[in-house]
């Protein structure tokens, strides 16, 4: 079933190097909007054994990152803005994850360095009590919020990143 689902991903919901939303009748692209969930697809590729897609899928994603400093949930990649009403990062693991297996597969620095400018942005949103996720990544206002996935996968997979 697995390789089933792959190759049809591959096949038409993949837009080199997006992954966007398709009419499941057509396969015609209904949405270019990179959505932050979708960070996970590059653990997958490398699952899968497709290290080369994989690399270039997580640096188009680590490209809004970096312009960021966080992924919103939602980026039109057709326009390289921010796609309305979804301006937010809360705190979520699936950028950081593929990039852990990125690591494990290639032993590439980089993906240290791509860690180390997760951490330093998440020093921002360092608050008493935790972290708190951010409400706007333009101004990096900050909600009263912090889901149980932060503390059980955000840094679970940090801390593998940079373990021995």
């Amino acid at each position: 079933i697995f390789h089933q689902a792959y190759s049809a991903a591959k096949s038409h919901v993949q837009r080199a190097p997006w992954y966007v939303d398709v009419n499941m009748e057509t396969a015609s692209m209904v949405f270019p909007i990179l959505n932050s969930l979708a960070a996970f697809w590059p653990s997958i590729e490398v699952l899968a054994g497709n290290v080369a897609d994989a690399i270039d899928t997580h640096d188009a994603f680590y490209g809004v990152w970096r312009r960021f400093g966080f992924t919103p949930e939602g980026f039109n990649v057709a326009e390289g803005r921010i796609q309305a009403g979804q301006r937010s990062y809360p705190l979520r693991p699936e950028l950081v994850e593929s990039t852990l297996y990125l690591s494990q597969a290639t032993g590439d620095p980089h993906y240290l360095k791509v860690g180390r400018d997760f951490l330093a942005s998440l020093e921002g949103t360092r608050v008493e009590c935790g972290h708190a996720a951010v409400k706007d990544v333009e101004t990096r206002e900050g909600l009263d919020q912090m889901d149980s996935y932060f503390l059980a996968e955000t840094l679970k997979y940090l801390y593998l990143l940079f373990a021995p």
